[in-house]
């Protein structure tokens, strides 16, 4: 009976110790969750660096193709107005053929532009 009752005790003793032991760790965990790296703030500056030069990168591209873009706008729009321009011209030309071929029918030199 001794002994069980001394095996009770020793038992009790390390269960205890173990308890002791678990809530040290846990606040050591605790501790080193809650403590900050060295490296951690050149981490992220290295971090920040690298997203801010592909943050440039794609903005320089942006605005490169927007350019582009305007420009090839601009162009396409002097295209279409020298095309009514010639359109314009044209349409004038023949009026000019249509009246002159009602009062006479005749070759005249010259025309709307004033040239032969």
């Amino acid at each position: 009976m001794e002994d069980l009752e001394r095996n009770e005790k020793t038992l009790d003793n390390k269960i205890e110790k173990k308890k002791q032991e678990l809530e040290r760790q846990e606040k050591r965990l605790s501790t080193l969750q809650s403590v900050r790296p060295a490296c951690m703030d050149e981490y992220e500056r290295l971090q920040l660096n690298t997203l801010y030069q592909s943050y440039l990168d794609k903005f320089r591209n942006l605005e490169f193709l927007e350019n582009e873009l305007e420009a090839y706008y601009i162009a396409e729009q002097d295209k279409m107005e020298a095309q009514e321009r010639r359109l314009k011209k044209m349409q004038k030309r023949l009026k000019w053929v249509k009246v002159d071929m009602r009062q006479g029918g005749g070759a005249h030199e010259g025309g709307p532009e004033g040239g032969p």
